[in-house]
């Protein structure tokens, strides 16, 4: 895969995600972002091993903090509006999420999970651990 190829598969991945509408329930609207995110994830698989060969890790870092501004903005708000609880860091949670969706990523590779669960299981993990005690 050429480096023109990861750029625009990468750019097109922004894309969808910029997309996905995050108006509304913030718990709600991270279940679509997940949702979203995950369709990616699991599609770009070998996108991140040619990314990985093709580009520095500084712009590897880049593109993806683009893509983690949109979750981060929305982990904000729901803090903000009591839906998300507010005595862990928002970095926590971003890393939190983007562990629990590599791990999925990882479940599917190994034929223990089924691509289309993911989500679910995801979820299933997240939205208690993000909202339990939320209103602070």
């Amino acid at each position: 895969m050429s480096r023109f190829q990861v750029l625009s598969d990468v750019q097109w991945s922004l894309i969808v995600l910029s997309g996905v509408p995050l108006d509304g329930d913030a718990a709600e609207a991270f279940q679509r972002l997940v949702a979203s995110s995950w369709v990616l994830v699991d599609q770009s698989r070998a996108l991140l091993a040619a990314a990985q060969k093709e580009l520095p890790a500084a712009r590897i870092r880049e593109m993806h903090e683009s893509a983690e501004a949109r979750m981060r903005g929305l982990l904000l708000r729901g803090q903000r509006e009591g839906a998300f609880r507010a005595d862990l860091p928002v970095t926590w949670l971003l890393a939190t999420t983007h562990v629990v969706m590599n791990g999925a990523a990882e479940e599917v590779r190994a034929g223990r999970l089924d691509a289309d669960e993911a989500p679910w299981f995801i979820d299933a993990i997240l939205l208690p651990a993000f909202t339990q005690n939320a209103v602070r």
